[in-house]
């Protein structure tokens, strides 16, 4: 199966996108220089809409390894292809090698092309929620209010957000139906076959197809 990973930091004070003030009035806006902060983990499946989440106190390998047991887990006898971005925490030796032990395939985008994931999208969507014109009181209760806004949209909506119905490289209905991306029977896995049709730019980087021989 093919999952969007990423994720994203939640801070007690996060970057502030929208508030109220008086018309031709500056704004106050207070600072603090100490802000807690907490990352999230998230997993997107562009077929079912599906979602994990696993926040943590840090980014280091050692969480985003505890991520990927995790995602065993939830989808246990199956291969899993992780479509994700060159972040140091996944680029790890540890990583790779627990992946490859997990049956867990990491699919890398290209560099710069954020736009691509499908877990990213949905990333800044729950951003101009979180950070317009409201203030949490620490930083638990930011982050639980992080994952309860992705973990209450229903499947159709986490879709949209993230851009799976558009016309974009992401995909859609399209590639879901009889032209066939993912069920063409022309490649041997067709999971990967999804990973290539939502990321075309990996044709160019030289990683080699595995084509269903006659």
């Amino acid at each position: 199966m093919l999952l969007y990973e990423d994720e994203t930091i939640i801070r007690l004070f996060p970057p502030l996108r929208a508030c109220w003030a008086l018309r031709g009035a500056q704004a106050v806006v207070p600072i603090s220089g100490r802000n807690a902060k907490r990352t999230l983990f998230g997993v997107l499946n562009p077929r079912t809409g599906h979602r994990i989440l696993m926040h943590a106190e840090h980014c280091r390998q050692g969480d985003f390894q505890a991520y990927l047991c995790l995602l065993r887990h939830c989808y246990p006898g199956r291969r899993i292809w992780l479509l994700l971005d060159e972040a140091p925490c996944r680029t790890a030796i540890l990583s790779r090698v627990l992946a490859v032990q997990l049956n867990i395939v990491f699919v890398r985008l290209p560099k710069q092309c954020s736009e691509l994931n499908g877990m990213d999208q949905l990333w800044k969507e729950l951003k101009g929620d979180l950070a317009a014109d409201r203030q949490f009181r620490n930083i638990a209760e930011a982050v639980d209010y992080a994952e309860q806004w992705v973990l209450r949209l229903t499947n159709n909506q986490a879709l949209q957000k993230a851009g799976v119905f558009s016309k974009s490289p992401l995909g859609g209905p399209g590639p879901f139906g009889t032209a066939g991306f993912g069920g063409s029977r022309a490649w041997a896995n067709p999971e990967l076959e999804l990973a290539f049709a939502y990321v075309p730019n990996l044709c160019s980087l030289g990683i080699s197809m595995p084509v269903k021989r006659s």
